[in-house]
């Protein structure tokens, strides 16, 4: 029969986006030695990620930017996940050599003391989570207090791998 007789069909998607709202939790682009990267004791910059959700969230394919000087994105490859309510730390010290899922991540970058644009996307490419920061203290990491929220501040005490604790008053 003709193409016409076939009538035309129209599909609409009605469900609601699938990707959990995992987050950039906390980070120290200044890092001084107040926190050390177990794979070599080096003082190096860093990023958490933190799962709000009620369910492991499996992170192959996420993807992880900056925007300092040049963006740098970086994928993640097979081994990596993030239980609910756990944090990952992520070493942006560009030794990715270091790197051994499913706990250690060494990313190919370093975070800017003067500021940057940090975005965690779906494997889809849609943004996920994305924060932006000023001009950073040495030895002092800034973060959401509390985990996961949108309230962003510079914390008392460094907290990676853990929850965020008070902000600084």
């Amino acid at each position: 029969r003709p193409a016409s007789d076939l009538g035309t069909r129209t599909a609409i998607f009605t469900g609601l986006n699938a990707w959990p709202a995992l987050r950039i939790n906390e980070w120290m682009a200044s890092n001084q030695g107040s926190v050390t990267d177990p794979a070599d004791g080096g003082a190096d910059d860093w990023l958490e990620l933190f799962n709000p959700t009620a369910n492991t969230a499996d992170l192959t394919g996420w993807r992880l930017s900056d925007t300092n000087p040049s963006p740098t994105v970086f994928v993640f490859p097979a081994g990596y996940s993030l239980s609910a309510g756990v944090h990952l730390v992520a070493w942006c010290d560009d030794e990715t050599a270091q790197s051994a899922a499913p706990d250690s991540l060494h990313l190919p970058c370093k975070l800017s003391a003067n500021g940057e644009t940090l975005t965690l996307s779906a494997p889809d490419g849609t943004v996920i989570d994305t924060v932006t920061f000023g001009t950073q203290v040495a030895d002092v990491s800034q973060g959401r207090i509390p985990d996961g929220s949108p309230a962003i501040d510079f914390l008392e005490v460094p907290s990676a791998g853990t929850a965020n604790s008070a902000a600084i008053d």
